[in-house]
């Protein structure tokens, strides 16, 4: 049997089997093609038909690979029976028999082909069973006679697979998926992937992912759900934490592999879904992780960079400039009753509206989200945002998240997702207000940063991808702040995701807030003043508004902050000491703040005395010194 290349048809189907491909050599021609194991591009083992071998063939490996190994390999390739080495010389294979099985593969008439196998090693790199894949799809498992053949059946002994894998990187994830193509699948993205044969979780699988985080990729059918809570089950109480996670978009009876053949970007999404996924738990409430659980990097991360050149520069899309961004989360910080939330009911009112900004421009016209966990929506935000003029059509208030059937709080670690969904649904979304922040953050530690940056720096992305502002509302420290940028709730994490932040004060020794500039990306904006009002709703029900002015802001929000934080004693000592200072005449202003400084005298605190003992400034000259002196 020969082509019209005078190529032997058996070769060819037998190079077909191995993947491999027929070659010219000095003692005729063979078949040159990847080993036991070996990657499908790799070419270290040679097959020449002998049918005088007592195989029918015989087998060369470049790389050592076993010869007993290559020989099995190659037989199941072919769909040949097992080799019986303890068979008398009569039992030898016969050249009819060889033809009749190649034959076989080329005609599509055998009833299964072995098409992978799956190496099941223990933590020293032992060979205890495979796992073998048939097409049409089958499995089977055997473990080595210690004769070169195979007993059909994995033993009693059962690991995890890539179990070596696993030992190299101690402390990255584990990926738990369905089955070992899906586990080598992950694991060529760089994270550590492993499985259990048939699901069995035995004292030493479980065993070797103790202490380990955990990420568990169920398939889309109700088989990978069972499979999915009987791992997270068995892994209860050994692993560190555990994840059990539905991908987005995933078809019917879809796996992970069928994800990431969808779209070439959800290769660089699958961490960062998973570890957005709720933790698991025994009694499968899902609940945010404990402040004590960190998370771990994956093992043999592979890099994404872009080249700069190649990324077209956009100018920051701004709502309110200066203040408020698309894709970019703005922090509002301000002790409670100072009237954050006014502004941001006036923000919201303005965006509906599409009406003109207090200082400059105008708000583009669109939709608003508000999570707002302190006011009631019939009695507070309505009332407000009636009396500040706002679309009511296009204000929609988070009510509540409903997990099978129950309410519960809107989570930011759980439910970003579920939020994406709710903004496409309402359309045309500009802005997100979330007042306050922390109420949404879950069971965190909000003074602890690598526990705030887990939350924040996937709603940071959430708003870039969503194209949204978003618009957090905080409440200070208790304890005093010497700069702008600590005067926001707990970690300086907070401060660190957002790309604007703003305080709100107390003008010193005026009725007046002022809202300033703690942090920003661009050209810092001017202050801006406002006082609270009170205004009557169509049907009479009183609310506050906000009021703003146009009286120039001339303090800084560092300063702003370290004069609030001076305290009536240190007031009352500026006070005194200008006295003291200028009952003589006037002094130069330079030689005044010197003075000061040098008994603890802040500028800021030093120009609030300033203020309130009407202390006159003068100036000798075009070019000459300023003068403070007290009024006649």
């Amino acid at each position: 049997m020969a082509n019209d290349e005078g190529v032997s048809l058996d070769l060819q189907s037998l190079a077909r089997a191995l993947n491999g491909e027929v070659i010219s050599a000095r003692q005729g021609r063979e078949v040159l093609a990847p080993g036991p194991g070996h990657s499908a591009k790799d070419r270290s083992m040679c097959v020449r038909l002998d049918f005088e071998a007592p195989e029918g063939f015989l087998t060369h490996s470049f790389a050592g690979d076993d010869p007993i190994v290559c020989r099995d390999y190659v037989r199941q390739c072919a769909g040949l029976p097992a080799f019986r080495r303890n068979s008398p010389p009569s039992h030898k294979i016969s050249d009819q028999e060889i033809e009749n099985a190649v034959r076989q593969i080329v005609q599509g008439q055998t009833d299964r082909k072995i098409i992978a196998t799956y190496d099941y090693r223990d933590d020293a790199g032992t060979l205890l069973y495979q796992v073998v894949r048939y097409e049409p799809k089958d499995f089977s498992q055997r473990r080595p006679d210690g004769r070169g053949g195979w007993v059909p059946d994995a033993g009693e002994r059962r690991v995890v697979y890539r179990w070596s894998d696993l030992l190299r990187y101690p402390d990255a994830t584990i990926f738990v998926c369905e089955g070992e193509k899906d586990a080598d699948r992950v694991a060529s993205l760089g994270h550590c992937a492993t499985t259990v044969a048939s699901g069995k979780w035995t004292e030493d699988c479980v065993k070797a992912l103790d202490g380990r985080d955990i990420v568990i990729l169920e398939d889309n059918d109700e088989a990978g759900r069972k499979k999915g809570l009987a791992a997270a089950q068995a892994l209860s109480g050994a692993a560190a934490s555990i994840r059990v996670v539905s991908l987005p978009g995933l078809p019917d009876k879809g796996d992970v592999s069928n994800w990431l053949d969808a779209d070439l970007s959800n290769a660089d999404k699958l961490a960062r879904i998973c570890c957005e996924a709720p933790l698991w738990q025994p009694d499968q409430r899902a609940e945010p992780p404990a402040a004590s659980q960190k998370p771990r990097a994956t093992g043999a991360t592979v890099l994404r960079t872009v080249c700069v050149a190649d990324v077209e520069a956009v100018p920051i899309d701004w709502v309110w400039f200066g203040r408020l961004a698309r894709g970019k989360l703005t922090m509002l910080s301000g002790d409670p009753g100072i009237g954050k939330s006014q502004i941001a009911i006036d923000v919201a009112a303005r965006i509906t509206m599409g009406d003109n900004w207090t200082d400059a421009g105008r708000a583009p016209k669109g939709n608003v989200v508000i999570l707002s966990a302190e006011d009631a929506v019939k009695d507070t935000l309505r009332p407000r945002l009636e009396v500040a003029g706002a679309d009511l059509r296009r204000v929609h208030v988070m009510e509540a998240a409903v997990q099978d059937g129950k309410e519960r709080s809107f989570n930011l670690q759980m439910d970003l997702e579920s939020l994406r969904v709710t903004l496409a649904g309402i359309g045309d979304v500009a802005l997100v207000i979330i007042d306050p922040i922390t109420s949404y953050m879950g069971h965190v530690d909000s003074h602890r940063t690598t526990d705030v940056r887990a939350v924040l720096e996937p709603l940071a992305r959430f708003a870039e991808e969503a194209n949204i502002a978003l618009l957090a509302i905080s409440h200070p420290p208790k304890a005093t702040q010497s700069k702008a940028i600590y005067a926001v709730t707990g970690s300086l994490a907070y401060v660190a995701a957002a790309r604007f932040a703003f305080v709100v004060v107390e003008e010193p020794e005026t009725e007046r807030r002022l809202l300033l500039c703690a942090k920003t990306v661009a050209a810092p904006p001017n202050g801006i003043g406002f006082r609270l009002v009170q205004s009557f709703t169509e049907k009479g029900i009183l609310a506050s508004a906000v009021a703003w002015d146009s009286a120039p802001v001339n303090v800084t929000a560092n300063e702003a902050i370290s004069a609030g934080n001076s305290g009536p004693g240190k007031f009352a000592d500026a006070k005194e000491f200008l006295m003291d200072e200028l009952a003589m005449g006037p002094v130069g202003a330079d030689e005044i703040i010197a003075l000061a400084s040098r008994m603890d005298i802040s500028e800021a605190t030093l120009r609030r005395a300033l203020k309130a003992s009407n202390v006159i400034a003068t100036k000798e000259g075009f070019q000459g010194a300023w003068l403070w002196s007290l009024p006649k």
